[in-house]
């Protein structure tokens, strides 16, 4: 639920459509938002979050093997287990 309220909540989508981009496709890897690419925190990132910046390095820099995200400039990750949100934006500097 919580990522449902996020891809809303940052405009990826509109508010009660999260599902269906879910269910749709568009948070898998090869989707509009490729979403959790290393497994999320009920798999491989958990550790509050800090697994899922290594991963954001990882995809940026072209390092993520079978999961990376072809032609990837920009990512995002965002701890939201509380009341709040941390997002925090990455950029592919040159």
């Amino acid at each position: 639920m919580h990522l449902v309220n996020q891809v809303e909540g940052f405009g990826f989508c509109k508010q009660g459509e999260g599902f269906d981009l879910a269910r749709d496709g568009g948070l898998d890897i090869t989707g509009r938002i490729p979403t959790n690419t290393e497994g999320g925190n009920l798999s491989a990132s958990y550790m509050h979050g800090w697994s899922q910046v290594c991963e954001s390095v990882r995809q940026l820099r072209g390092e993520a093997g079978a999961r990376q995200v072809a032609g990837l400039n920009v990512a995002l990750s965002a701890l939201c287990q509380t009341d709040q949100t941390h997002p925090i934006v990455y950029a592919r500097g040159e």
